[in-house]
């Protein structure tokens, strides 16, 4: 019977070895996804530094007198988003597009794909949004519009791509049982209105 009891020690014991051993790789594991997740919000962070700095550099004031006032002003747009603002593809995002549209338009892009609205309406977010809009009322460059862009993030989150095909030119049409189907578990997810 004692052989039995140190048999269970020991294995008690390496056990415990095992567990402290897991612990350590997985508080290891967790700091380095909090130092990637760190740099990577201070690189947001200065990516849109840069954006602004580059917008008030290459946009210039209003004009100050009235000769110079009969040239047509352009239309400033400061604009904060998801994807749906900064998507990273060839074709380019909804603000891309706007601006090919827009041939007068200036527009200041503060936005970045993958963001939450948790994230664009935080304090800092919320503070550099208000930040920018007084820069331009300072430097005589002041916003027409601003826009905003959210939720997309909150909604589908990562399993979005499941929802996207290549292009492929000259392909049929999708098949519309799948789309009824995207279309069920969007309506049963409240993404869409129910009576639609």
């Amino acid at each position: 019977m004692t052989t039995r009891g140190k048999a269970t020690r020991k294995k008690t014991s390496t056990t415990r070895k095992a567990s402290a051993t897991s612990a350590v790789h997985s508080a290891i594991a967790l700091r380095a996804v909090g130092k990637r997740r760190h740099d990577l919000q201070q690189s947001i962070a200065a990516d849109r530094k840069k954006r602004a700095d580059d917008y008030f550099k290459r946009v210039q004031p209003l004009p100050r007198t009235r000769a110079f006032a009969l040239t047509p002003l352009s239309f400033r747009i400061l604009a904060e988003g998801d994807s749906w603002f900064d998507y990273p593809s060839p074709g380019g995002s909804v603000i891309t597009h706007l601006g090919k549209l827009l041939k007068k338009a200036d527009i200041l892009n503060l936005a970045h794909a993958g963001d939450e609205l948790r994230q664009m309406l935080s304090l800092a977010q919320r503070y550099e949004i208000e930040e920018r809009l007084k820069q331009g009322q300072r430097r005589l460059i002041p916003f027409d519009a601003l826009l905003f862009s959210g939720g997309g993030n909150d909604i589908v989150g990562d399993q979005f791509y499941n929802w996207l095909h290549p292009f492929t030119p000259g392909a049929s049409a999708p098949d519309p049982a799948r789309t009824q189907w995207a279309y069920k578990v969007c309506r049963d997810w409240h993404v869409f209105p129910q009576n639609v």
